[in-house]
């Protein structure tokens, strides 16, 4: 699925047709096996995907109950390099669209990505993906005050100056 979804391309009907086939079955998996670190990595990445350059589908997938996958993931497999890395992709992506923004505002998400940031300070990918989805989550001012509120300049200033040491 989330190599179908991959290329990226301004026609987004093919990721509609796609999410409308498999969405809900997706976000029905993570549920059911919330502790499989490899599903919940390849759920996050057809999230992702299916959401890049698609309004429609980061609407339809907040429908779903996507958004609460996606930090429930993060939650549950918070050592999981790849599920942070992709779940922080997903959220970035998801928060493009303002009511997302505001309810992974809502529901834990910056928590989540901060913590990765933590957690995972000597990979930078994680580090890059959750730099992003704060930016874009913080677009939000109530969100800015909550990521305000967990310190999160610390955790991107401690990024930052660990950056000149990545190769």
């Amino acid at each position: 699925i989330s190599n179908l979804v991959s290329h990226d391309s301004s026609d987004s009907s093919l990721k509609q047709k796609i999410m409308d086939i498999v969405g809900v079955a997706v976000v029905f998996c993570m549920a059911r096996h919330p502790n499989d670190a490899r599903l919940q990595e390849k759920a996050l990445k057809a999230i992702r995907n299916l959401c890049a350059n698609c309004d429609e589908n980061k609407e339809a997938v907040a429908n779903i109950g996507g958004i609460d996958a996606v930090i429930c993931a993060m939650q549950s497999l918070k050592h999981e390099l790849e599920v942070q890395e992709e779940g922080a992709w997903a959220i970035s992506n998801l928060a493009q669209n303002k009511d997302n923004r505001e309810a992974i505002g809502l529901s834990g998400g910056i928590e989540v990505v901060i913590r990765a940031m933590w957690v995972h300070t000597e990979c930078i990918e994680v580090q890059e993906r959750c730099a992003q989805a704060l930016f874009t989550l913080t677009e939000d001012l109530h969100n800015a005050n909550v990521a305000l509120e967990l310190d999160s300049v610390s955790v991107v200033l401690d990024t930052m100056q660990r950056s000149l040491k990545f190769p």
